[in-house]
């Protein structure tokens, strides 16, 4: 099967390491691997460390920027 997106997969592989490492402190924040995308669910989060999910997504994600960031309902 082509699958012109899979040079990517290493990228999301660093960039989920890299999440769940910054979010493990982070109660009820999840991160999610899928194939070609790394999730990370804040809904069960404390309404008070909604920004600092939210800037641990943005801090990383500049490192990567050939990766896009989307938003789903409480999820980045």
């Amino acid at each position: 099967m082509f699958q012109p997106a899979r040079k990517f997969l290493p990228m999301i592989d660093e960039v989920f390491k890299t999440l769940a490492e910054k979010t493990k402190d982070i109660k009820d924040a999840k991160v999610e691997h899928h194939k070609f995308c790394a999730s990370v669910h804040y809904r069960n989060v404390d309404e008070n460390n909604w920004p600092v999910v939210a800037q641990y997504v943005h801090d990383v994600l500049k490192d990567y920027p050939r990766l896009r960031l989307t938003h789903g309902r409480k999820v980045e």
